[in-house]
């Protein structure tokens, strides 16, 4: 056990994530968080797409950012709801 105080405890799955991507990414979304909720954010170079979702264990999210790396995706940012 890590008694640091700056190390944050470890998520205790399901987990619901935000994941923001460079670009509008239109894809279903569903195979990999089948409670998705998708925003589309500015156009052109600025554009984004924000994914909003429940990841049920630790192999589904690493595996999710697999598929976007695979995909050649820019993941922004990721963060826990």
């Amino acid at each position: 056990m890590d008694d640091d105080p700056h190390t944050p405890p470890l998520a205790e799955f399901p987990v619901r994530y935000c994941l923001r991507m460079q670009g509008h990414i239109t894809f279903d979304w569903s195979d990999w968080l089948p409670d998705a909720e998708v925003r589309f954010e500015g156009e052109g170079v600025h554009s984004s797409t924000t994914v909003i979702g429940t990841v049920r264990d630790q192999a589904a999210l690493s595996g999710l950012l697999s598929f976007i790396r695979n995909m050649g995706i820019w993941l922004v940012s990721i963060q826990m709801e």
